[in-house]
């Protein structure tokens, strides 16, 4: 079982919005210019590096999307087993149920 927080995306969105999250993006080059958040971060999951993480302030969040949140789950997960991180939070649904509840997206 993951120790990955499972958050939906109107709540990654109000967190984001109210400056409380940094979100990365994991998905490949190709499917991030078909579509994704402008203000995400991208770090594409075929060659994650871990020593570029962004920044965070204190209380923010670091969430983490692909295009279902299933490769976002994976990084996190293994961020977290791999003593990178303290927290990591899954953005449940990814870019596909971002798009579909009605919030931003460049194409």
């Amino acid at each position: 079982m993951s120790d990955v927080e499972q958050l939906d995306v109107q709540t990654v969105a109000a967190l984001f919005d109210a400056g409380d999250a940094v979100i990365v993006d994991v998905r490949e080059p190709q499917e991030r210019e078909a579509q994704h958040e402008p203000a995400t971060i991208h770090k594409p999951m075929s060659n994650f590096d871990p020593s570029a993480l962004p920044e965070l302030k204190e209380g923010q969040k670091l969430v983490f999307m692909c295009a279902m949140g299933g490769r976002s789950d994976a990084v996190a997960s293994q961020l977290l087993s791999g003593g990178y991180i303290e927290h990591a939070v899954n953005m449940v649904g990814g870019i596909h149920a971002w798009s579909d509840a009605g919030l931003p997206v460049a194409n």
